[in-house]
């Protein structure tokens, strides 16, 4: 409720004319939830709130879809994780060839992600088989790919752990 309470104070308000930060609210104090209120909303699939550092953070429930909202979360990091990882392949380097090596060296990192998602308990260390990250065979790419160096269609795909849901990461990546 307190968000709601923030959000209808500064909402009304002209565009660019409040700020959200440090805002105090008179009269509104947070309760927290009794240990057989959080087991009840648990038992719901209910999305509950806590403390966590220097703000809230959203634990358990599920999304609309059915999806749990853990394994939402997990599947960002590790997209986050592997753009970050493709794009400082690409830039720290003076050249990455169009050729097998290449290819090499683009597996290799998107691997490298999947190992550390596994070591980090966000994807299930005994779906080996499934965790992995594809590129494909620049034979098997389609020619226009081929003359722009765009290995289109790199996939990582894993098993999320808590949750069991395979998760699939699409990519297409350009090099120079």
């Amino acid at each position: 409720m307190l968000h709601c309470r923030v959000a209808s104070q500064c909402l009304s308000r002209d565009p660019g004319a409040v700020s959200f930060a440090n805002k105090s609210l008179t009269g509104a104090t947070d309760s927290g939830l009794t240990g057989s209120q959080i087991t009840i909303a648990e038992g719901k699939n209910c999305n509950t709130y806590t403390s966590a550092g220097y703000g809230p953070l959203t634990k358990q429930g599920e999304m609309v879809s059915g999806i749990s909202i853990e394994a939402v979360r997990d599947s960002f990091y590790a997209a986050n994780s592997l753009e970050l990882a493709l794009y400082n392949l690409l830039t720290t380097r003076a050249k990455t060839p169009f050729n097998e090596s290449g290819r090499q060296l683009l597996l290799s990192t998107g691997n490298g992600v999947v190992q550390r998602m596994i070591s980090e308990g966000v994807f299930d260390p005994d779906a080996d088989e499934v965790n992995q990250f594809i590129v494909p065979e620049i034979a098997d790419l389609d020619p226009d790919d081929v003359a722009a160096r765009n290995y289109a269609d790199c996939q990582l795909v894993a098993t999320h752990l808590s949750s069991m849901v395979k998760v699939t990461i699409t990519a297409d990546v350009s090099v120079s």
